[in-house]
């Protein structure tokens, strides 16, 4: 009944989505609606920010019987909320393939907006929505986040993919070509360049299979790597050279 449309359904767009940690409404909790369509063919995808993940755990959801919006995305159940200040990009993607200069936002609420070029939108897939399709250069997002060495010693980067082809689907997210996590022949290689091409690979992976990738580098130290949430392994990496460049997404 929440999407049906019907008398008691919550808005179409999800203006007066709420969310709470109990029946009684007294501990709100902030929330970030990318996309919510009520009716006959519903879809909704929504980012709600509990206090701790634990099995059993419940998020109460209501139709506000005031509310018509979202509240604003700086308030203190807006957007920005939802991702805490080590978050300094989240990217959804799922905007209309354009290339307006920060046409493809940044939910973090850092500003770290990305620009497009000659991408297109790929149909719902893996239960996430709409998605980019990056067939290669000159496919890629160009986001305002600088990640020198001096600020972010250490950082982790995240995506959600799948691979075409097993071969050529190289750059999934980097900072120029100092650091990568790319599907490389028919692997997932996270690495960076310091002092030397430092890199961990995963075991097969298969086309048109979504995944989970991730990989957390500190400087001078280490790279681990992640697929699926299971570690594939780190390596020792050098000190990686500061840098000027943007954090690209797609784009090789």
């Amino acid at each position: 009944a929440a999407i049906d449309g019907g008398a008691t359904s919550i808005l179409n767009g999800g203006g007066n989505l709420r969310a709470y940690t109990s029946s009684a409404k007294t501990t709100q909790l902030p929330v970030e609606v990318v996309s919510f369509v009520t009716g006959v063919t519903p879809s909704a995808q929504v980012w709600i920010k509990v206090p701790s993940a634990v099995t059993g755990s419940t998020i109460y959801i209501e139709a506000d019987a005031v509310a018509t919006t979202q509240p604003a995305v700086t308030g203190t159940y807006g957007r920005n909320n939802v991702w805490d200040a080590n978050y300094v990009g989240v990217y959804h993607l799922e905007e209309a393939v354009n290339n307006t200069a920060n046409g493809y936002e940044d939910s973090s609420g850092s500003g770290n907006h990305g620009t497009g070029s000659s991408m297109s939108l790929t149909a719902p897939a893996f239960g996430l929505g709409t998605g980019q399709d990056f067939a290669g250069a000159p496919d890629e997002i160009s986001t305002l986040f600088i990640p020198t060495t001096a600020t972010y010693p250490e950082l982790t980067y995240q995506a959600i993919a799948s691979a075409d082809v097993l071969s050529g689907e190289r750059l999934i997210l980097g900072e120029g070509a100092t650091s990568r996590l790319e599907f490389y022949g028919n692997t997932f290689r996270p690495g960076v360049y310091a002092g030397g091409w430092k890199s961990v690979t995963s075991g097969v992976i298969s086309v048109a299979t979504k995944y989970y990738l991730a990989a957390t580098m500190k400087n001078g130290d280490y790279i681990k790597g992640y697929l699926d949430g299971s570690s594939i392994g780190s390596t020792l990496m050098g000190t990686r050279a500061d840098t000027t460049n943007k954090v690209y997404i797609g784009g090789y």
